[in-house]
């Protein structure tokens, strides 16, 4: 049975930790724990948003809003 783990440990140091008893894992945690986190997806949407509406464009309405959005990240 694995002891509670302490969610203020470093998950890679946690993994050093247990490599012996979990070899393959360990590998993988290794591998996938090491990419970074991004949030690009939201920041094109935002920017996509922002050249849709523009001071020009501001009677759009909400729902033809989404639709031009929609329309524009899933063409």
């Amino acid at each position: 049975m694995i002891e509670e783990i302490d969610v203020s440990i470093c998950p890679f140091k946690w993994w050093a930790s247990q490599e012996s008893q979990f070899p393959i894992l360990s590998q993988l945690a290794k591998k996938y724990l090491a990419i970074p986190v991004t949030s690009a997806t939201s920041e094109h949407l935002f920017s996509d948003a922002g050249n849709i509406m523009t001071i020009k464009r501001t009677n759009l309405s909400p729902s033809t809003f989404e639709h031009l959005i929609f329309c524009k990240r899933n063409w």
